[in-house]
C-alpha cells in the first residue's frame, strides 16, 4: 500500500535531518487530510454524478505522478 511507496521517500528524508522529516510529514498530513475533506464535500454536493469511481482504475498511476513530482522536487531543491 501507500506504506511500501512512502518508505523509501521516508529513509532518504531522515538523512536529510529530523526538520526535513518533520517538513514531509506535515506535507503528506495536510494533503492526505485535505483530499478526503474535498471528495467528503463533493460526496455532500451530490457529486456522484461525476462518476468519480471510473477514475479509481488510475489512483496507482496518480500516486506514482506525484510521487515522482516531489522526488523531482527534492532532487531539484537540494542544497
Amino acid at each position: 500500500g501507500a506504506i511500501t511507496v512512502l518508505l523509501p521517500i521516508y529513509l532518504s528524508a531522515s538523512a536529510e535531518g529530523v526538520a526535513t522529516l518533520a517538513l514531509l510529514t506535515g506535507v503528506f498530513v495536510v494533503g492526505t487530510v485535505a483530499g478526503m475533506a474535498l471528495f467528503t464535500l463533493l460526496a455532500r454536493a451530490g457529486a456522484s454524478i461525476l462518476k468519480l469511481e471510473r477514475w479509481a482504475r488510475y489512483e496507482g498511476a496518480i500516486l506514482g505522478l506525484a510521487l515522482i513530482l516531489i522526488g523531482l522536487l527534492i532532487v531539484t531543491h537540494q542544497h
